[in-house]
């Protein structure tokens, strides 16, 4: 074999792989596009797939966060156990919401009254909203009777912080227990003490 012959198969490879690379590169527009419209037109069938899985849990999001809050509490046992238990016992709670009037508003009540009145309910609270919202119409009613809780903003912090130490239990039991400590308290200090 001749040296141009060495050279001439020295060659040949390189210009058949730039020939390979300008055909590449032209195709690629056409690869990348097909990819694109391949991948367009299995979206929407992921979609479809997607919208068409079965589900058991009830859509709560038309009640609102207390209501909602509440049954999920209520069914938190049956959520640890799967979706088909705690569908059905959503389904319960929402069930039961048709047969009551609900959760009454708190936004009228100071916060004082308000959080004393949701402590009080606090175990009602976990067995859903009907049970919940009896027991806070119970703590409105038993408002109506007491002269509500009186202010303690003319006490010193101290002497405030005490009282409030003092009738904590009766605070987890309803406005109206706690109002009657507040009261007894503000007695017990006498009238030298109390803020003109």
């Amino acid at each position: 074999m001749s040296h141009q012959d060495e050279l001439n198969l020295d060659v040949r490879p390189r210009i058949d792989t730039r020939k390979e690379q300008r055909v590449v590169f032209r195709l690629w527009p056409f690869t990348a596009c097909c990819i694109f419209l391949t991948a367009c037109s299995h979206e929407p069938t992921t979609v479809q797939a997607r919208q068409d899985l079965p589900t058991s849990i009830p859509n709560l999001s038309d009640y609102d966060d207390v209501t909602r809050q509440s049954m999920e509490l209520a069914c938190i046992g049956d959520k640890t156990r799967g979706p088909v238990p705690y569908g059905a016992c959503l389904d319960q709670q929402i069930a039961s919401l048709q047969r009551s009037s609900g959760i009454p508003k708190l936004t009228g009540y100071d916060d004082v009254t308000r959080q004393s009145m949701e402590l009080a309910c606090i175990g009602d609270k976990t067995r859903g909203p009907v049970p919940y919202g009896a027991c806070l119409n119970h703590q409105i009613a038993s408002l109506q009777h007491s002269p509500g809780i009186p202010k303690l903003s003319g006490y010193d912090d101290v002497t405030r912080q005490s009282m409030e130490l003092a009738c904590i239990g009766d605070k987890t039991k309803g406005p109206a227990p706690y109002a009657a400590c507040l009261r007894m308290q503000i007695e017990s200090l006498g009238t030298s003490t109390r803020p003109q």
